[in-house]
């Protein structure tokens, strides 16, 4: 199976509770990319070492950027968080607007959540955020 999207959490080793937890998203990065000792990734083989990592994503349908990392972060399917491309659809079809505000989102987000228990997040550049 090919990986549409990576993702990296790092925290503590098992069992003790993570005081951060970080999630960074690879867009296209295929696990063979740092699983198999094919390609030279030392950073990236370092964080699987010494974090929890993904095998394999199973991708959404459309397997595009934007509602993928809108499914990361709400845990639902485009028909219920609402991101179906990565640009938005006007009148006219297609436009050059990006899906980048957080408004455009359907269902509560990992922020969203994290918000409402008191918790503090920092987000950078991650699609519908803003």
């Amino acid at each position: 199976m090919k990986a549409f999207l990576f993702l990296f959490l790092l925290s503590h080793p098992a069992g003790d509770a993570p005081e951060h937890v970080v999630i960074i998203s690879i867009d296209g990065l295929r696990p063979e990319f740092y699983q198999e000792g094919t390609y030279r990734l030392p950073t990236l083989k370092k964080w699987v070492e010494t974090g929890t990592h993904a095998v394999a994503v199973e991708g959404v349908f459309p397997s595009l950027t934007y509602p993928s990392h809108a499914s990361i972060v709400t845990g639902v399917r485009p028909d219920r968080h609402g991101i179906w491309s990565n640009n938005k659809f006007g009148a006219r079809g297609g436009t050059q607007a990006w899906h980048w505000e957080a408004s455009d989102l359907k269902v509560p987000t990992l922020w969203d959540v994290a918000k409402k228990s008191g918790d503090s997040v920092a987000i950078i550049y991650w699609p519908s955020s803003v």
